[in-house]
């Protein structure tokens, strides 16, 4: 059975060059019983949660509030949300905190978990992220930072070897998206094929 501990270590031995997620070298620090882990090339801070030594807890926190947006803006926005929601099979958005954060929350099997998997859970809030961020038109707020992590997780399995289709394939089985959505994703992160996503739920 894989401990707390084994996790922590994993994320506290990194590099900078590296193109996967939990081999960065993250800053981590605990507070009411949650890891918050931080790395200055990522625009936000991931939080981790040991839940009875039977599932890791991964969340996300967007700093995007909906409670002070106006009527419209708020519809439209669950909207996109939920509309992911429906296409991505192993994360969720959710609405947290008095500012009615958007959240983004994946859950791992942690007896079980290897730093491969950890990794691919990670991969896939930052693929979550990244269509939402896309969605919702917040390229501007996030400096473009989130889109250059997703390119480089693509570009870090080319690098592998890995064609298209083995990585549309990585993104459907590994990471969790429905097929369309992994398209859409390497179409736009290879060919430049920007906007795919606006004409889907604009």
């Amino acid at each position: 059975m894989v401990e707390e501990s084994q996790v922590l270590q994993w994320l506290e031995h990194g590099e900078e060059s590296t193109g996967r997620l939990v081999d960065l070298k993250w800053k981590i620090t605990k507070s009411d019983g949650n890891f918050y882990l931080e790395n200055e090339k990522l625009p936000f801070t991931i939080q981790l949660k040991f839940l009875e030594k039977e599932t890791l807890e991964i969340k996300l926190d967007t700093n995007v509030e909906t409670a002070t947006m106006d009527s419209r803006d708020r519809l439209g926005t669950y909207r996109a949300l939920l509309l992911l929601n429906s296409q991505i099979t192993k994360v969720k958005f959710m609405l947290e905190g008095l500012g009615e954060n958007v959240v983004a929350r994946a859950d791992l099997d942690l007896p079980t978990i290897t730093k491969d998997e950890l990794d691919k859970g990670l991969s896939l809030l930052l693929s979550s992220l990244y269509l939402m961020v896309r969605v919702l038109h917040l390229e501007e707020e996030f400096n473009q930072q989130i889109v250059e992590r997703m390119t480089m997780l693509v570009k870090e399995l080319q690098s592998q070897g890995k064609s298209e289709k083995e990585i549309i394939d990585y993104l459907v089985h590994g990471v969790g998206f429905k097929d369309d959505e992994a398209r859409k994703i390497v179409s736009e992160l290879i060919h430049g094929d920007l906007g795919a996503n606006e004409r889907l739920y604009g």
